[in-house]
């Protein structure tokens, strides 16, 4: 931000982003023309109504720790660019470089149910582990078990938002604790039944792959995983009861050809992504967890969570390591021991 010049344009960028609300399709189309935001602020100076000072707005930014990445700036995301209607600026709060890491989302349900919210944890946890950024959206149920199974191991995970960065500070606790926040909205912007699908064109964007995990038919998980095949995407979906309504979109998706996955290794397969040897040696928490398992004869989740007197996240955790080593496998919520 020292640099004036280099700041002039995200300056400029906020000030459309103020009076005409991105994104939207006539500043998109004039931004096209002029290749800058300030040439296209100017054209349009007589439809400008609203004004912040660019002291005003330095503030803001330093003291919330945002930073803006206009559509000309190097540090955009070449994902983004690569989509028919690319946001042309993000607020980013955290470690913008993770935007060039390999990125997976993993979408579903607001209305989760128990099982699902342990999928969608599981296969995050698993995945992180690894280094794979994990992306969500910050809303209820699958997502923010995805962003909580990343951040229990010490993974990387980025939260995509329908809201202001600073709004989603305030209202949800889980928004500080992900390694990553971004949105194309204002910063104190409300979350309006509209941004929710511009969102998920982001989450698809910056993903290398998207899975659902519990997705109904009017799921917008849908929306994401209609974008991930448009933008060239691998497009990864959990299989579930044909009665349960929260696997109505996720098994349409099946059988319209994504691909069919049960256990994180199943992705790891597509990339062509193996474990290395030394994972196999087991920790401590491992051994004992796998003792418990073994000499009470446990399957189901919840009673081993009972027996170790451990933390549910801790538990989870421990056999989504434990699963990735290939000792155990989760299967529909069953842990059977390899």
């Amino acid at each position: 931000m020292a640099d004036e010049n280099f700041f002039e344009e995200k300056y400029f960028f906020h000030l459309l982003n103020l009076n005409f609300h991105f994104p939207n399709k006539e500043i998109f189309d004039l931004f096209q023309k002029f290749k800058s935001f300030k040439k296209t602020f100017e054209f349009l100076k007589t439809k400008i109504t609203k004004f912040q000072s660019e002291e005003e707005l330095i503030k803001e930014l330093k003291e919330n720790n945002i930073e803006i990445i206009t559509f000309n700036d190097k540090l955009y995301p070449k994902t983004l660019k690569n989509i028919p209607d690319p946001p042309l600026g993000i607020y980013c709060k955290g470690e913008i470089k993770l935007l060039d890491s390999f990125c997976l989302a993993i979408v579903g349900t607001r209305k989760a149910t128990k099982q699902g919210k342990l999928l969608a944890y599981q296969f995050a946890s698993s995945l992180a582990k690894i280094g794979i950024s994990i992306v969500s959206g910050l809303a209820f149920g699958i997502d923010e078990n995805a962003h909580k199974g990343a951040i229990d191991v010490g993974g990387k995970t980025i939260g995509v938002l329908g809201t202001g960065i600073k709004l989603a500070l305030k209202e949800k606790n889980l928004a500080a604790k992900v390694n990553l926040l971004v949105s194309e909205f204002l910063p104190e912007a409300p979350g309006l039944k509209h941004h929710f699908p511009l969102r998920n064109r982001i989450i698809a964007a910056i993903s290398k792959g998207t899975l659902v995990i519990e997705a109904p038919l009017e799921s917008g998980a849908l929306i994401t995983a209609r974008l991930a095949l448009e933008y060239g995407k691998d497009l990864f979906v959990v299989p579930g009861d044909i009665w349960n309504i929260n696997y109505a979109g996720s098994n349409m998706l099946l059988k319209q050809g994504a691909i069919l996955v049960t256990c994180p290794e199943d992705i790891l397969q597509e990339y062509g992504i193996k474990i290395k040897e030394e994972k196999v040696n087991l920790t401590e928490e491992e051994k004992e967890l796998l003792k418990i398992i073994k000499e009470n004869k446990l399957e189901e989740i919840n009673e081993i969570i009972k027996f170790s007197n451990l933390d549910t996240g801790r538990v989870l955790a421990i056999i989504s390591s434990l699963e990735l080593k290939g000792i155990i496998k989760n299967i529909s919520g069953k842990i059977k021991i390899l």
